[in-house]
């Protein structure tokens, strides 16, 4: 065989080589790349469940408590009124008879309330009356005052999204409620752009940067795990003025 021919040969075969071991690791690498997807889409899928069972475990909760510490006591009072009604029929039995219907029809006003609030939190999520709702629960209790400017609409957040949001405040407040020892904070929400920032400091104690940094608060662990799925960037600090918390998210809306 003609030395040309020889090189020829060689040459074509190293070149079906190289060609094949280019193909085999385009397949590999584009095999790892599809699994990464396959694996983040269920991590997504499962961090998305988590949030919706706490959300759903946490308004039965809220239920609960509603039905013990209202319904009850109103039903209470109904029987007392009924039980106390003699046999003849006297003014005095009218006015606890029409005291009865009345506290009934509390009951039944405040079973639609709640009702309504089941239902948009299983069907709708309206994220920024959930955020109202937790905000006025708080400043109610007298342990912490929060001031909120939330300039943003519930259909600027599709529903994952609002649903992950939603447990990231929820987060930020029970860290607060639970460690910072504030008295005041301030939520700010505001969509530009097709940006969603969202800004929460407060005036308590602040972080312990080695804490932050070591993932030793669960909470902030939480936090950070949510806005890595979202893709937000997120920055956990201390505020220049008051030296309390300050916790700021950015996210690129789709």
């Amino acid at each position: 065989m003609p030395i040309e021919q020889s090189i020829s040969l060689i040459l074509g075969t190293v070149t079906i080589a190289v060609l094949s071991i280019f193909i085999v690791l385009f397949i590999i690498r584009y095999t790892k790349m599809q699994n990464r997807l396959f694996l983040e889409k269920q991590a997504l899928k499962q961090a998305l469940l988590e949030a919706e069972v706490e959300i759903r475990d946490q308004t039965l909760a809220d239920l609960s408590r509603e039905l013990h510490d209202n319904f009850g006591q109103i039903l209470t009072l109904a029987k007392i009124n009924l039980s106390m009604l003699p046999n003849q029929d006297t003014p005095e039995n009218q006015e606890k008879l029409s005291n009865s219907i009345e506290l009934v029809g509390q009951l039944i006003n405040d079973m639609s309330k709640l009702s309504t609030e089941l239902s948009q939190t299983d069907k709708q999520f309206s994220i920024k009356e959930l955020i109202k709702r937790d905000i006025k629960r708080t400043n109610a209790s007298g342990y912490l005052h929060i001031e909120s400017d939330l300039g943003f609409n519930n259909h600027d957040l599709n529903k994952s999204t609002a649903i992950l949001i939603y447990r990231i405040f929820q987060e930020i407040l029970n860290n607060t409620l639970k460690h910072a020892n504030a008295k005041n904070a301030f939520l700010k929400i505001a969509v530009g752009n097709r940006i969603f920032h969202m800004e929460y400091s407060d005036d308590g104690r602040g972080f312990d940067k080695t804490k932050t940094l070591s993932n030793q608060n669960k909470g902030l662990k939480n936090i950070r795990h949510r806005c890595h799925i979202l893709g937000a960037e997120l920055y956990i600090g201390n505020h220049q003025s008051t030296k309390g918390a300050l916790i700021k998210l950015q996210l690129p809306l789709e």
